[in-house]
């Protein structure tokens, strides 16, 4: 069984399998060494989307991935601002 709006799987023991994207948008392979995984709280109704940065060209995908609903749902700001 498939939630195709969150790419979630139901495991044979009843827990929920996340899919992970396989590339970044540039292409660069995301697996062991060359992605930081995270999250980003989300004030869609989702609660959050799980980041996927690629350490090879910087790129960041969202799983689920960001949609028109999407606000930065963070507590504060200093998660949308850089370092100066």
């Amino acid at each position: 069984m498939m939630n195709r709006r969150r790419r979630l799987h139901l495991m044979p023991d009843g827990t929920w399998h996340e899919e992970a994207p396989r590339t970044c948008t540039n292409g660069h392979a995301l697996q062991a060494r060359s992605v930081l995984v995270g999250a980003r709280a989300c004030g869609c109704g989702i609660g959050h989307h799980r980041t996927h940065h690629c350490r090879t060209c910087g790129d960041t995908v969202f799983s689920p991935p960001l949609g028109e609903t999407c606000t930065d749902g963070t507590f504060d700001g200093r998660a949308g601002r850089r370092p100066v």
